[in-house]
């Protein structure tokens, strides 16, 4: 075992996140790559729940993995986060004694990956919407304080 796989399985162990086995997960296929990695959907075979695995590139340290790890295992409850299941084993094909970890995440399976992107509001529509959504708040506050002021005068 090399330091990174100690530094991983502490912080697991620590903070009680779940270690699976790689094989628990079958149908795995990329759905998304960036800066720190790639994003992988997967169905783990006991219980067919839907699930992301979120891999790092070899040049993201293995302390911003533990950092996620530990950040992850904090707002857990937060229904704003994906929740973190665990993590899991994802050797390096190329170098086989290389081991590396990925996250296993909640899938979030919304609308933004069943449509076309190009059918998504630019940044300016969305901008419009959401002043237009201001201006009916500003509009249902100023009735609002009419009725209650109208409500007031009447009662006394």
């Amino acid at each position: 075992m090399n330091p990174p796989d100690d530094l991983i399985k502490k912080c697991a162990n620590e903070e009680h996140i779940k270690l699976y086995e790689r094989s628990c997960f079958k149908d795995v296929k990329l759905i998304g790559e960036g800066g720190y990695g790639r994003v992988y959907r997967a169905i783990h075979r006991n219980n067919e729940v839907i699930v992301a695995l979120k891999s790092f590139k070899n040049n993201v340290a293995i302390k911003e993995v533990v950092k996620e790890l530990k950040l992850h295992s904090r707002v857990d409850m937060h229904h704003n986060i994906t929740r973190l299941y665990g993590v899991t084993e994802n050797k390096d094909e190329k170098n086989l004694g290389s081991v590396h970890y990925m996250l296993v995440l909640e899938y979030a399976d919304n609308d933004c990956w069943k449509h076309d992107p190009d059918g998504r509001p630019d940044i300016q529509q969305v901008l419009s919407r959401l002043q237009n959504l201001r201006n009916r708040i500003a509009r249902d506050r100023t009735s609002t304080k009419k009725l209650l002021t109208a409500s007031t005068l009447e009662n006394d």
